[in-house]
């Protein structure tokens, strides 16, 4: 249906491109869509005439040059495509007809090159993490993700936040993941381009959390319970190959028992959490009653 219109003033229109950053090849392009409409009904308004300009270096296919006139179609559309050799902002102004008060603008941005999104890697403060990594966390455990390409401009959110993680955003493409209580699991971190649309996930899945205040677990709850708070040496193997020296995160470091003893000769094993290098040594009762980190 072919929508009635009296004067211009009746009509409204909007522009939008189909994207906000581009690279200056002189191939890839931006669609800018001009949408007319009646103002009150909102009904679509078809044979409107539309001239579209840029202004910097860009030009408008259509015509190769920085102007282009045309109608809007069937529903109430009219597009026109940009292209650029130079990185710049540009400015696309769509007019109807050649009003001098019916206009239109939106800005956007041509680059160098346009990289897709990705990851480059996950680390803490000592090691870079290897997939589906940290497997293994404590309150407060920091690391980031490093992202490349996109139009550095992303939000972070935790996919399946259930309130234990957090994800900030950092300089230059980084999120900033920390642990704020236990759990356990798959978790999946987002980042969502606002520029060019693109996302990246990064997933790692806890399977132990650990605490720095085992002193408060004693021998007969270690014997008869499930593997609590006194830890492995294969844990704190894990550990000390995930997080590297843990002197470099505030509440740990230094000599720590294991859950590897042996009673009958007053003997337990300890690990040393900066080093990773783990050592028999003789015990009392008392002693690892008391705790399981050395003084």
């Amino acid at each position: 249906m072919v929508v009635k219109y009296s004067v211009e003033s009746d009509i409204e229109i909007d522009i939008c491109p189909d994207k906000s950053i581009a690279a200056s090849d002189g191939n890839d392009s931006i669609v800018f869509s001009v949408s007319a409409v009646l103002t009150g009904s909102k009904e679509p308004v078809v044979g409107v005439p539309i001239v579209f300009s840029s202004d910097n270096h860009a030009v408008l296919s259509e015509t190769n040059s920085i102007f282009y006139g045309t109608l809007t179609d069937g529903t109430g559309l009219a597009r026109a495509t940009l292209k650029n050799n130079y990185s710049e902002q540009v400015v696309v102004t769509a007019k109807l007809n050649d009003s001098s008060q019916n206009i239109v603008m939106a800005k956007v941005t041509f680059v160098d090159e346009v990289k897709p999104l990705v990851v480059e890697y996950a680390k803490n403060k000592n090691h870079t993490l290897l997939n589906n990594e940290p497997s293994i966390v404590w309150d407060n455990a920091e690391f980031i993700i490093q992202t490349s390409g996109g139009s550095g401009s992303l939000q972070w959110q935790v996919v399946n936040s259930t309130g234990d993680i957090n994800v900030l955003s950092g300089s230059k493409g980084q999120g900033i993941v920390s642990i704020l209580r236990e759990n356990y699991g798959s978790h999946v971190i987002r980042a969502d381009d606002i520029i060019t649309g693109e996302f990246i996930e990064y997933s790692f899945s806890v399977v132990n959390y650990i605490y720095s205040d085992n002193e408060s677990y004693f021998l007969g709850e270690l014997l008869v319970s499930p593997p609590g708070r006194i830890i492995s040496p294969s844990v704190y193997q894990s550990l000390c190959r995930e997080w590297g020296n843990m002197s470099a995160y505030s509440g740990w470091g230094g000599d720590y028992w294991s859950s590897d003893h042996n009673m009958k000769h007053n003997l337990a094993k300890v690990m040393n959490i900066d080093t990773g290098i783990d050592r028999y040594s003789r015990i009392t009762l008392h002693q690892y009653k008391a705790a399981y980190q050395t003084k």
